[in-house]
């Protein structure tokens, strides 16, 4: 007897000594690297959205820029005025008339000034700064980050020009606060120049999360980086705290708690560790969907999405003053499904992925490239007639066809251009180079449809 107790109680201490390394080696290390990556990468997408939203801000905010300093009747007056056959009263009086007005029309602008290159014409709300004339009219024809004790804003200066001479110039300062997304947990910090981001650098430890990069402090992580030109920083952090809550202190818990049982509370706490990890994990990809699904940028061909396409449809019509026009160029790929059913839907995706960004490249900076849906595209090319439109197409088709040379497929695209204006029906417009592409998907003996119809 006293050997079978013996034997017993070597039996049990070695269980547990079997079960308590099972548990931390077999469940609770593996389990707590999975949910502290999945939370890393949830952190990522949250602050690429941050990142998304206000380099979208600052696009849009440049192209009404554009779309002000362009206006024919601005141009017209100012050159006017420069050659001595309008008055400064004259000039004056006109855009102190139509100026605030039109500024009116733009959201988030808190401040706005034109005027010729030696004195201010109108102005619209209240002034953010104060500032030298010449630094920001004669050397900065840009846009920059002003940091404000209520938040951030950004000045964008452009020239009004007219045949190639300058006649004068438009400031206007957006409010930034509208494209950053509210969070309690994530906070989103700008800078003019790289300074702070080196003293990240400097600071942090460097850990790479499946291709993306974050940096490690001892009391929270950033994602850093600049927008397009270098002009604008940004730090976007979370706490340790906010990040990783309270998972490691329920996950020891319920170790401890599975030490303490044996085989019936083993196999039940064990899968109601499971459980729980599976929820968490499904929470936070349902979260990542969620976050995903309002990025303006189309994740696999860097074109603007179809939702953001929606949103500029909607405000269409006060978007753009008279006098403006665009070539719209519906794009359909060739062969896609092709070469989808004969090399797989990897390889589809690759020739998307590559041709898009060979179509970006070839654009201006104040051109639009969509993803309409599918393999379906939109370019519009603002300030271009429609023999330009043409010639620019076929060298994309050129240029895409040779790019696919080393391939053992041919890729092509089938195209249909129609005009826009200020006034047009955009949708019309649409069905028009829908219409124009068609043909010339016909005329290859591709797929017979009609978008619309669809």
């Amino acid at each position: 007897m006293d050997g079978l107790l013996k034997r017993i109680k070597v039996f049990l201490i070695t269980f547990i000594t079997l079960l308590s390394l099972l548990t931390i080696f077999g469940i609770y290390s593996p389990l707590s690297k999975t949910i502290e990556k999945e939370k890393r990468m949830n952190f990522i997408t949250a602050a690429e959205i941050y990142r998304d939203s206000v380099q979208s801000f600052i696009t849009i905010s440049l192209q009404d820029a554009n779309i002000i300093a362009s206006d024919y009747d601005t141009k017209q007056m100012m050159k006017g005025y420069w050659e001595g056959n309008i008055s400064q009263a004259e000039i004056t009086a006109y855009f102190t008339a139509s100026f605030p007005a039109n500024m009116a029309l733009f959201d988030y602008v808190v401040y706005a000034e034109i005027g010729t290159n030696n004195f201010v014409l109108s102005t619209y709300g209240s002034p953010v700064e104060t500032y030298t004339y010449h630094d920001i009219i004669f050397d900065f024809y840009d846009h920059e980050l002003i940091p404000l004790s209520t938040g951030y804003v950004l000045r964008v200066t452009y020239p009004v020009t007219m045949n190639f001479t300058n006649v004068g110039y438009l400031m206007i300062y957006f409010d930034l606060s509208s494209a950053v997304l509210s969070s309690e947990n994530i906070t989103l910090d700008l800078y003019k120049n790289d300074s702070f981001i080196q003293s990240v650098y400097a600071e942090s430890k460097r850990l790479e999360v499946n291709g993306d990069i974050i940096y490690v402090h001892d009391d929270h992580v950033d994602y850093v980086g600049a927008f397009n030109g270098n002009q604008i920083f940004y730090v976007i952090s979370m706490t340790n705290a906010d990040l990783y809550g309270n998972t490691n202190s329920i996950v020891k818990y319920a170790i401890l708690g599975l030490m303490l049982v044996i085989f019936l509370a083993f196999i039940v706490f064990n899968t109601s560790v499971y459980q729980k990890a599976g929820s968490i994990i499904q929470e936070t990809n349902l979260l990542k969907d969620e976050i995903t699904q309002i990025a303006d940028i189309d994740s696999l061909t860097g074109a603007y999405s179809r939702s953001f396409f929606d949103r500029y449809a909607a405000a269409f019509e006060q978007r753009y003053a008279d006098g403006w026009v665009a070539s719209l160029i519906m794009i359909d790929f060739d062969n896609l499904k092709a070469i989808n059913d004969t090399y797989g839907h990897l390889a589809g995706d690759t020739v998307l992925q590559n041709i898009s960004k060979l179509i970006q490249e070839s654009l201006r900076a104040n051109d639009l490239f969509f993803r309409f849906g599918g393999d379906e595209f939109v370019v519009i090319l603002e300030d271009c007639e429609r023999e330009l439109a043409e010639k620019i197409a076929k060298r994309l088709n050129v240029e895409i066809q040779k790019a696919s040379e080393s391939l053992p497929y041919v890729i092509s695209i089938s195209y249909g251009i129609s005009m826009l204006s200020h006034d047009s029906n955009l949708k019309k417009v649409i069905h028009e180079a829908d219409v124009q592409m068609y043909l010339d998907k016909k005329q290859k003996n591709q797929k017979d449809y009609d978008l619309f119809d669809v």
